[in-house]
């Protein structure tokens, strides 16, 4: 395998839930010998790790009341459409650390809740040309997936696309942002309303 021949998400999701992938694939020897490839899975790692613990997080109530008033003064609420369904923002990490860190952070994880489902996100802005958003789409009923679906993130006049996979993961690649563009994000589920959220910036 050439150096070049990077793991693209699919694989590592893949790696990520399974190691021994690693090997039935022979691609051992192309990750102990690429830097990009060793940084991305680190990367998908650290993040793995974070949404399984924030399985146990209590969201503080005041948060939720915070944000709410917040999307209202940006007008980016909008009337749902009769298969689209909103989830409430009720974790965000950029309001729980004080004004100094924030500017230096290159991670900024968000929770949001709606009646059926749950959403882990960290929005991952380490080269600002290139922001991703990974996550979890679960079901709050544990012994749940959610099913197929897809993912579209828009930002401005852009729309990005990526599938779910079997257990609700998911990497969005959204290019650049800048500081006033809110990020809606939709996932169309199969046999599902349509679940919306907003990432305000």
């Amino acid at each position: 395998m050439e150096s070049e021949d990077h793991f693209d998400d699919d694989f590592l999701m893949r790696v990520l839930r399974d190691p021994a992938e690693l090997k039935r694939s022979n691609r051992e020897d192309h990750l102990h010998s690429c830097e990009v490839c060793k940084g991305r899975l680190r990367t998908y790692q650290s993040i793995q790790s974070f949404l399984r613990g924030e399985a146990d997080f209590e969201v503080p109530t005041g948060w939720l009341a915070r944000m709410i008033p917040l999307i209202k003064t940006r007008g980016l609420l909008k009337k749902p459409e009769a298969d689209e369904r909103y989830a409430w923002l009720a974790f965000d990490s950029l309001l729980a650390v004080p004004q100094g860190i924030r500017s230096a952070s290159v991670q900024r994880y968000l929770l949001w809740e709606s009646q059926e489902f749950r959403v882990d996100m960290m929005v991952q802005s380490a080269d600002p040309r290139d922001v991703q958003l990974v996550g979890q789409l679960k079901r709050r009923a544990l012994t749940a997936e959610p099913g197929e679906g897809v993912v579209e993130a828009k930002v401005g006049n852009n729309t990005y696309i990526t599938k779910l996979n079997t257990i609700g993961e998911f990497i969005v690649s959204v290019g650049r942002m800048t500081q006033d563009d809110p990020i809606e994000v939709r996932f169309r589920l199969k046999d599902r309303p349509t679940l919306t959220l907003l990432i305000p910036f």
